[in-house]
Parts: structure tokens; C-alpha cells; sequence
């Protein structure tokens, strides 16, 4: 299969959306001015930028859709990730990272900003994270769009118009069906973990607000700076 290789001007877009059912997503910050993404299976891919987010949706796949993703250190980014299972690993950047996973395993190092998961299984490693202050991109004027590739694929698992419409309200009716909470307040948490089974490992951390629920797993806590910890062990 082809190898996929994409470059833009760091101006290009503030955000970035990704939907994938099963996928293994990397995340660099790097010294540059352009933003360049590496990846495979470029005839099942999709790449879109809507309202300064670049979209990017895979169509089903039963092998893992593998990206690389590499955003300048100077720009701080927001990143978005919708996908049934997943491996996510990012470091030296700084962003606001909002997940909803089925499950998945999510390594984070050395970055800054604010992180938000909701996942129904997942292990969550967090070293060297500090929490900074990066605005919310504005609202999507328009919906993801259908898949349109070469061979029009279903999503059985999810349902097209529950997959495709999938984003930052889905996450909070989440947070208020599985975990009873408003997400009204919890929204601009420095870290918000919703999981419902999973591990969680963080090591010299600075977070001014730390928000977890947590259905069974176990907390492991090395090091840092906590000004308010809400924890909840359902």
C-alpha cells in the first residue's frame, strides 16, 4: 500500500480531529515551521480542513490505521480523538487534548496544557505534564462528513450517524450518563479522566484542577504539584 506523507505551513489550521476505528496515532513536537504528517494506507484515508481543524478519518479497517503526527513547539494545538480502540503516544508539545475511546492505552511526555479522556477501558501514563492555559477552538460550523473513498464501508460497531457526528458533545453526554456527572464544570479541567476500567501512572505533574473517575483500577501517583484533586473510585 502506498505510504502517505502531508506538509503544511504551521498557519494552515489550530487544530487537529481525528476518527479512526482502530488506530495507533504518534504526536512530536519539533522544531519547524510546517506541520507534517506520515502515515499508511493512504487510499483509505481522508484529510480535510474545516473551520482551522484539519479532519482526518479513516474508513474500516481490520489492521490498525498508523499515523505520525509532527506539530511545532512554538504553537500550542488542540487535538481530538474519536476511535473505537486506540495507541496514543505524544511529547514535547503543547495542547489541549480531549479522547473518547472505546479503549486504549495513552502515554503523554513532556508536554504542557490540559488533557481530557473518556474511555470505557484505558491505561493513561502522564510524566512531565504541566498544566497551561489553551483556549477551546471555536465549534465546527459543519458536521464531519461522510466517509466517501473508493468502497463505501459501514460501521457496524457504532452506526454512521453516531460515528460521523461524534465530538465534544458525545463526550459530555457520556460523562453524564456512565458517570452521573453535569460536565458543566468539569469541561476546562486541567485533567479530566473518566474511565471505567484502567491504570493510571503520573509522575511529576503541575496541575492546578485533577479531576478522575474511575470504575476499577488502580492510581499511581510519583512526584509534582496538585492544587485541587477531586478523585472518585466508583
Amino acid at each position: 500500500m502506498a505510504k502517505m506523507k502531508r506538509t503544511w505551513p504551521a498557519n494552515a489550521f489550530d487544530a487537529t480531529g481525528i476518527r479512526a476505528r482502530d488506530s495507533k496515532v504518534t504526536i512530536e513536537g519539533i522544531d519547524s515551521d510546517c506541520v507534517n504528517l506520515e502515515g499508511d494506507h493512504e487510499e483509505n484515508l481522508r484529510l480535510e480542513i474545516v473551520d482551522r481543524q484539519l479532519q482526518i478519518q479513516t474508513s474500516e479497517r481490520k489492521d490498525k490505521a498508523e499515523f505520525t503526527l509532527q506539530l511545532p513547539k512554538h504553537k500550542a494545538w488542540a487535538v481530538d480523538l474519536f476511535s473505537g480502540q486506540a495507541e496514543f503516544m505524544a511529547g514535547n508539545i503543547q495542547a489541549r487534548l480531549n479522547f473518547i475511546l472505546g479503549k486504549g492505552e495513552i502515554h503523554v511526555e513532556n508536554c504542557s496544557g490540559a488533557l481530557s479522556v473518556a474511555a470505557g477501558k484505558g491505561n493513561i501514563h502522564l510524566e512531565h505534564f504541566t498544566e497551561t492555559a489553551i483556549a477551546e477552538l471555536p465549534r465546527s460550523t459543519r458536521e464531519w462528513s461522510l466517509i466517501n473513498l473508493s468502497k463505501q464501508e459501514s460501521w457496524p460497531d457504532w452506526g454512521m450517524d453516531f460515528w460521523h457526528q461524534a465530538g465534544r458533545e458525545l463526550g459530555i453526554s457520556v460523562l453524564k450518563r456512565f458517570f452521573k456527572q453535569s460536565g458543566d464544570n468539569e469541561e476546562n479541567a486541567g485533567i479530566n479522566l473518566q474511565i471505567g476500567k484502567g491504570d493510571l501512572q503520573l509522575e511529576d505533574i503541575t496541575i492546578n484542577e485533577f479531576i478522575v473517575r474511575c470504575g476499577m483500577g488502580d492510581v499511581k501517583l510519583k512526584g509534582g504539584r496538585l492544587t485541587d484533586f477531586d478523585l472518585n473510585l466508583i
